[in-house]
């Protein structure tokens, strides 16, 4: 606790989670200065041209148990059994020797769960190439900071499922909810969301809010759900490989693009660590000058 509270500058990689366990321990408000993770965007082009011919949800996680990779099995389960979507598809990339007893019984749920035809722990694989054939990304963690592999998905204009850990509803929140949509190829006002944030371990959400994203139901304009609504089944599955329906979903991505864009370049990031860099030095100066700086 001595060193938040000592310390010259405190910088979070997100504005709200972090910053509220940073103050408990210590921290002078004066002294945080948020600095949010960013990307080379260059790198990440618009992907959505060469998508699975099946629902595919995928995953950039590592497979141990922060990241709840059994909920999202648990959730396809729901998808697939209990809403008849039978075709649908979960792809989990990322190492499978961070946590091998974990692992072990992710593939013993995928067995019992009969998804053998539906899940898939991949192992390591290239973002951009994944992010290529994905219809959405999901993210499942009970902890988070501020995940760069959403802000991937976002670049390469995916919707977003994940979990409201960390700093992720800093990365779903559409800063112009409610305006028109229509000049972005949306009908009817932007949703609040670029997608869905749910609680972390409600596999029932977390199964309910793909299917919400990939057949662009009316739900997403609701801010906040608590649990799934009533669905007609056989309209949300023409919803889902609807022509029209596609072009909502990627109108949605395409806008999570742009405010990806606009937020996480990394000419901001290279400025503001410039900025912390230098902020300490000037506050050290004002505050002795002003006799209050204990560091002095």
């Amino acid at each position: 606790m001595a060193l938040y509270r000592l310390s010259d500058l405190v910088v979070p990689c997100n504005a709200t989670f972090n910053t509220s366990w940073e103050l408990w321990l210590g921290t002078d408000p004066n002294r945080l200065m948020p600095l949010l993770n960013a990307l080379e965007i260059e790198h990440y082009p618009c992907l959505q041209d060469d998508e699975a011919p099946r629902p595919t949800a995928s995953m950039l996680s590592h497979v141990y148990a922060l990241k709840d990779i059994m909920s999202a099995i648990r959730a396809a389960a729901i998808i697939v059994h209990d809403y008849g979507v039978k075709e649908y598809a979960l792809e989990v990339y990322g190492s499978l020797d961070f946590d091998r007893d974990y692992v072990t019984g992710c593939h013993k749920l995928i067995k019992q769960l009969k998804l053998e035809d539906n899940v898939n722990l991949r192992g390591l694989g290239a973002p951009i190439k994944v992010l290529s054939a994905t219809w959405l990304y999901i993210q499942t963690s009970i902890s988070e900071g501020l995940p760069v592999s959403v802000i991937e998905a976002g670049l390469t204009g995916k919707c977003v499922v994940c979990t409201n850990v960390g700093g992720c509803a800093e990365l779903l929140s559409n800063p112009n909810s409610g305006a028109d949509g229509s000049s972005h190829g949306l009908v009817g006002p932007q949703p609040p969301m670029f997608g869905r944030l749910v609680a972390p371990k409600d596999a029932e959400m977390i199964a309910y809010a793909q299917l919400e994203a990939l057949g662009y139901l009316p739900t997403l304009q609701i801010p906040k759900l608590l649990k799934p609504p009533e669905v007609d089944l056989p309209e949300l599955k023409k919803r889902i490989h609807d022509p029209e329906v596609k072009k909502q979903r990627h109108a949605l991505g395409r806008l999570f693009r742009q405010f990806g864009l606009d937020q996480f370049r990394m000419s901001r990031y290279i400025l503001q660590h410039r900025q912390a860099l230098f902020t300490p030095a000037y506050k050290r100066e004002a505050m002795a000058a002003l006799g209050g700086y204990e560091h002095a």
